[in-house]
């Protein structure tokens, strides 16, 4: 299996503006049976993150505005974010 991904981000005024590119492979016995399922799996994970990172992001402008800072719903990717952001 191998895999890259970049992310850019750029300022836009009061927005920041996330634009990515990726590609995966996977080699050998699997290549014929999963390539797709990789494929799709990786742009599933892919949005996940996104999400994530967007309602952090929410959850933490409104704290900042003066409101309780209310977690997003839980998932590993959100966890993991957390941890990143600390």
């Amino acid at each position: 299996f191998t895999g890259w991904q970049d992310v850019d981000l750029t300022e836009e005024g009061e927005e920041t503006l996330v634009n990515y590119t990726g590609e995966t492979g996977v080699g050998g016995t699997i290549a014929g049976v999963g390539q797709r399922m990789v494929q799709s799996t990786a742009k599933f994970m892919a949005g996940q993150f996104f999400t994530a990172i967007e309602a952090e992001a929410v959850a933490i402008v409104k704290a900042e505005e003066g409101g309780q800072y209310t977690p997003p719903k839980q998932s590993f990717i959100r966890n993991a974010f957390r941890q990143i952001r600390k």
